[in-house]
């Protein structure tokens, strides 16, 4: 097998045949990916705006908004991108 052409070339053996099969190799060329997020937060006092008032924390996030699938390649691997994901976070320090 010529990786230049994709023709294939027998090897000569001196069975009767005379041909082994050989294993076909192929190239995967990726393409460029982007992912697309968008993320959101706040903070501030609580109660009061005294500087031992707790405070507070909140945000949102969102991953892969438009949900693009595609393979990217990670190393000499082919991996797909995760779906789109959304997350919420919240706390108070006292």
């Amino acid at each position: 097998f010529d990786d230049a052409t994709n023709t294939w070339e027998p090897y000569h053996d001196d069975d009767e045949t005379g041909f082994i099969n050989q294993p076909e190799h192929f190239d995967l060329w990726l393409g460029d990916t982007f992912e697309t997020g968008l993320f959101f937060g706040w903070s501030g006092r609580l109660f009061n705006q005294e500087s031992d008032a707790p405070r507070y924390y909140f945000s949102i996030s969102a991953d892969n908004l438009f949900d693009e699938r595609a393979l990217y390649a990670s190393g000499n691997h082919a991996r797909v991108q995760d779906g789109r994901r959304f997350r919420f976070k919240a706390s108070v320090k006292f």
